[in-house]
């Protein structure tokens, strides 16, 4: 009698049998290492996020596999999902349950990589918040701004660390009291 393959593990060919009856602890002890880690840093991210944002913000192993690899083993894995946001004109996006955000949170945290991806996070997404404000008075306006909708969580949450790390701009502050 031939054994089935475990949930969440590789079957006889290679290939990854999802394993969504799993709950979230006992999927990430099925991860490799290199999957915790992305899986872990992921968590930063809010509401989804594209390709482009996770290549700017997943550090990976050298000679791992690759951010898409890391991706793809985790969608197959059910721990991300992929969606197509409404009108998003074909935009692949990348998304986790907020169980297991908390979880890969937890884990990130317990690594004590936090700050370095936050960092990384805020950086593409003040870069990119800018990059999008900038074009959306372009002949390309309305493009940048439903991208602007689409990435209002992670904006915001880039907002929300840089005034908590460094306080408000000087152009958020309120007026003080003017002398005459």
């Amino acid at each position: 009698m031939q054994r089935s393959p475990a949930a969440g593990g590789p079957d006889a060919g290679g290939r990854v049998i999802p394993a969504p009856e799993l709950g979230p602890d006992q999927a990430w002890d099925l991860l490799h290492a290199d999957e915790r880690r992305a899986l872990a840093q992921c968590s930063v991210f809010r509401g989804g996020f594209s390709l482009e944002a996770a290549e700017a913000v997943l550090v990976v192993g050298e000679g791992g596999p690759g951010v898409v690899d890391l991706l793809q083993s985790l969608c197959e894995r059910s721990l991300a999902r992929t969606y197509e946001p409404p009108g998003g004109r074909g935009q692949l996006r990348f998304g986790l349950s907020e169980s297991i955000r908390k979880l890969a949170a937890k884990e990130l945290s317990a690594r004590g990589e936090t700050p370095a991806t936050e960092a990384r996070h805020t950086l593409f997404y003040l870069a990119e918040g800018a990059r999008l404000a900038e074009q959306a008075n372009s002949p390309t306006g309305a493009e940048a701004l439903c991208l602007l909708a689409l990435e209002a969580e992670n904006l915001m949450a880039a907002r929300d660390r840089t005034v908590r790390n460094w306080g408000a701009p000087p152009s958020a502050k309120a007026p003080g009291p003017s002398s005459v």
